[in-house]
């Protein structure tokens, strides 16, 4: 493949500025299952607007224009193996000062049209309180899709032989979320930094995965709309530069998820095992001295019941030596606390396991010139 890419922006009166870009891309891609070769061409186009009072606004465009040319094989067929894929869209947002240094209020809007599910609108919020020169306060709401691609609406994949296929589901229409999110962070002294967020998510139309009425398989099935969920979480973060030369951090993260499938999908709440409910982290940067340097890593990572992958600790540590201004060295050791484990499964093959990460320990010399 390749690409090329060009860029210009220029700042005009008043604080204003215009940015232009695009890109020609091209890629040619054979494998057993399929063979696709896809031109993408590019516009976009963004202007910060001048403040108005107490607006600053910003507005920008875009086009896309995807040539797609698939080769068919025994194992995946498309109804159209020629397409010419068009996408428009825009966005506008504006920033307002509801009283200055303290209360903003940010409005904007993305529209887009596209040839698999037509026109969609994305608006979203954000209210931000600074409450004082240490703390800050944020809540926001958005709504986004994930629109359909040519998977859902084109192709039809036989498997295991052709006994059971995936068909393509022309009415599969775009998956939404509306998301709520609070967010709190505090200064609580010099040198110590709090940062909380939550989150809620509401989502509507999930794919899922249920059996068709008729095919040319045995088994037929296909991707529909009818799942719904919600996930719901959150995460804080405390960071401390103890010193000039330390620095510690930590953070904790948790997410729930809640699936609810329509009758007759094949295991619709799959999903729900395979994030982690539970993680955690916490990292030190030491500059032993000009030019040394040591981190330590640890990481905890909850279950992926789904995937078989149990509870994992990760500890990374690394040197870092600042021989000259030009050159530099590394040593670094991953997954010190275990000798093998695995993160993850196949997405390919769910029924096989990914590869097991073993401990490693590798050395790095940098040189700039």
């Amino acid at each position: 493949g390749w690409n090329v890419l060009g860029r210009w922006s220029r700042a005009l009166p008043e604080d204003s500025r215009l940015t232009v870009q695009g890109y020609v891309d091209y890629t040619y891609r054979d494998q057993m299952m399929l063979a696709d070769q896809r031109t993408s061409l590019d516009f976009d186009a963004q202007y910060e607007l001048s403040p108005i009072g107490r607006h600053k606004a910003i507005a920008g465009g875009r086009y896309r224009l995807s040539l797609d040319e698939l080769t068919e094989s025994p194992f995946i067929t498309a109804t159209d193996t020629s397409r010419n894929d068009q996408l428009f869209s825009g966005f506008v947002q504006d920033k307002i000062t509801l009283l200055p240094d303290a209360w903003f209020l940010t409005l904007g809007s993305k529209f887009e049209h596209n040839d698999y599910s037509g026109f969609e609108v994305q608006p979203n919020a954000r209210l931000q309180w600074h409450i004082d020169d240490t703390q800050m306060a944020w809540a926001s709401i958005a709504h986004a899709v994930r629109t359909p691609s040519q998977l859902e609406q084109d192709l039809t994949i036989a498997y295991i032989a052709g006994f059971f296929g995936l068909l393509p589901n022309p009415s599969f229409d775009s998956e939404e979320v509306v998301a709520y999110e609070l967010g709190y962070r505090r200064q609580l002294t010099p040198t110590l930094l709090l940062d909380i967020a939550a989150f809620y998510n509401d989502y509507d139309k999930i794919s899922a995965t249920s059996v068709a009425s008729s095919g040319p398989f045995p088994i037929n099935v296909t991707i529909t709309n009818g799942t719904t969920a919600e996930t719901y979480g959150g995460e804080i973060v405390l960071d401390w530069r103890t010193s000039d030369t330390l620095n510690l951090s930590a953070s904790y993260s948790f997410l729930d998820m809640q699936l609810h499938g329509p009758a007759g999908a094949i295991n619709p709440e799959v999903a729900e095992g395979q994030s982690p409910q539970h993680q955690f982290n916490a990292r030190s940067q030491w500059n032993i001295r000009d030019d040394l340097f040591f981190d330590t890593m640890l990481f905890y990572v909850d279950s992926l019941p789904d995937f078989n992958v149990k509870t994992h600790w990760r500890l990374d540590m690394g040197l870092g030596w600042k021989i000259d201004e030009r050159l530099r060295f590394n040593l670094v050791g991953q997954d010190l606390l275990n000798g093998v484990h695995r993160e993850f499964t196949s997405l390919s093959d769910p029924f096989t396991p990914a590869a097991k990460i073993e401990r490693s320990v590798y050395g790095k010399f940098t040189w700039s010139f």
